[in-house]
């Protein structure tokens, strides 16, 4: 990577103080469509999982109104919880915090059409939503200055595609190229770099409502592995100035984590072991794994901990916890991890990952987590329960254990 990118890289990571996860709505429709058909991998499963998920290291308009139909709870506090419930059909495939934001992409659990939403984080109060253009492919991140970035129409042939830059409130953006823009990493306030077949793309876009229009260019001696071997990207997130990313052989297998530029350095890929979500904390990747017999694959596996070389370090503890060998889904804000598991009893359960790991502790969260974001002391969760028509959004205070 050039010595200019690897510094706006640490740059920005260095300032960002907010959690964004990013696992965008097609990973997280394979993760239901697992969970309805526990051992069957689908072809939803194999285009999905076929992405790459970046770890990148470093320093890091017509619209259906949802403000009429959605409701909302008390503001959040020690004796209350913030409570958003979509409008039926809808639910949030991925959340967000910035400021006094809490962001959603909201939309059918299909995947079929989105609305960019932003909240009161307190109140629970639309701000303003913007609709995503395109039938599905889409996801969002937070970046530097509480930009938000949106790259929507992935994978929708024919139809519209590209990248909008918005202010914090939505109300204005800048328009950028499109294609196969599975996931944005902001490294600044107007650059950010999406992963794909060829290694990663630089996006430079102007400021929200500036003129213009975006540009982008492949960023040289970033391979993610032989071209023709190597699925495009579908999120990111960062470690120790450099880029890693999820990838597949393009079928949907051989699933393995691959520092951008440096392709021989990898974690996973054997049938055993298999990389699906991962979050970074502490200065290490938190990888959620599962398996692959024959045509089939687990819905879920064991939490595993890698360095920045991707050698395994996972601490007894966690490798000792059953609950945590049923990880379906891993965010990470801070010190905290946050796991959804098959575990009965145990749908999301979070721990300390500083200078002291554990112990696992369970929240009190009722059906399976859809999407989640942190920040403050506070965790955002999006249940979909299976008797429900919508999806809602409740807020926690994170256990004392997991700080």
């Amino acid at each position: 990577m050039t010595s200019g990118l690897d510094t706006e890289l640490r740059a920005a990571f260095e300032s960002a103080t907010e959690f964004v996860q990013p696992p965008p709505d097609m990973p997280e429709r394979v993760r239901r469509a697992a969970r309805r058909h526990r051992q069957r991998l689908a072809a939803g499963l194999a285009a999905a999982t076929a992405g790459v998920v970046i770890v990148a290291a470093g320093g890091f308009l017509a619209t259906h109104d949802l403000h009429r139909t959605a409701r909302t709870g008390p503001p959040a506090s020690r004796d209350h919880r913030l409570s958003i419930t979509f409008p039926d059909g809808d639910t949030a495939r991925q959340l967000a915090t910035s400021g006094s934001y809490l962001y959603a992409l909201v939309g059918p659990p299909d995947g079929e059409g989105a609305t960019l939403a932003a909240y009161d984080r307190l109140t629970g109060r639309l701000v303003h939503q913007v609709s995503v253009p395109g039938a599905n492919g889409s996801t969002f991140s937070v970046g530097p200055g509480g930009l938000v970035w949106l790259s929507f129409g992935v994978g929708t042939a024919p139809g519209p595609s590209g990248t909008w830059l918005f202010s914090p409130d939505l109300r204005r953006h800048s328009t950028g190229p499109g294609g196969d823009t599975y996931a944005l990493l902001p490294v600044s306030r107007t650059t950010a770099l999406t992963p794909g077949q060829y290694g990663l793309t630089v996006v430079r876009m102007p400021l929200p409502g500036r003129p213009g229009r975006g540009v982008d260019h492949l960023e040289p001696r970033t391979s993610l592995g032989q071209p023709r071997n190597t699925a495009p990207g579908i999120s990111a997130v960062s470690l120790d100035g450099r880029v890693v990313a999820q990838v597949t052989n393009g079928y949907g297998f051989d699933s393995h984590l691959v520092i951008a530029g440096h392709p021989r350095t990898t974690f996973g890929g054997r049938a055993a072991e298999q990389a699906g979500y991962i979050a970074t904390s502490g200065g290490s990747v938190w990888v959620q794994t599962f398996a692959v017999h024959g045509q089939y694959a687990t819905s879920f596996g064991q939490l595993v901990r890698v360095d920045s070389n991707l050698h395994p370090t996972t601490p007894e503890a966690i490798l000792d916890s059953p609950v945590l060998a049923r990880t379906e889904e891993v965010w990470a804000a801070g010190d905290t991890v946050f796991a959804a598991t098959a575990a009965p009893g145990h749908a999301l359960v979070c721990f300390a990952a500083g200078s002291r790991i554990g112990p696992v502790t369970s929240l009190p969260v009722r059906g399976p987590v859809t999407a989640l974001a942190a920040s403050g002391g506070t965790v955002y969760v999006t249940t979909t329960p299976r008797d429900a028509l919508s999806g809602t959004v409740t807020s926690y205070p994170v256990p004392a254990t997991c700080g």
